[in-house]
């Protein structure tokens, strides 16, 4: 089965149609992330993850840096939505 554009066009989310694309390592061509074989060459596309080049510790601790910045911020902003709005509670109830 070969797909065609309407396929983009036919997914329930034009964000995760985008998202969800591979590249043939042979041919270069795009194809969505389901698919095994490249369907321009036939080139086996199965499992990119362990073409993919391993980071450095440098790199890795980095982006765990990264994370965890990312992660204590949005626990941030939970903690005082959850004060603000017992605060707001409080106070308009008197």
């Amino acid at each position: 089965m070969v797909p065609t554009e309407q396929d983009a066009y036919t997914a329930p989310c034009l964000r995760e149609a985008v998202a969800m694309m591979k590249m043939c390592p042979l041919c270069h061509s795009e194809m969505p992330e389901r698919y095994n074989y490249c369907y321009q060459c036939g080139e086996y596309v199965g499992d990119t993850a362990a073409l993919k080049p391993a980071l450095s510790p440098e790199a890795e601790a980095q982006q765990q840096q990264q994370e965890r910045v990312i992660h204590y911020g949005c626990l941030t902003l939970i903690v005082v939505w959850i004060v603000f709005g017992l605060w707001f509670f409080f106070h308009m109830n008197r």
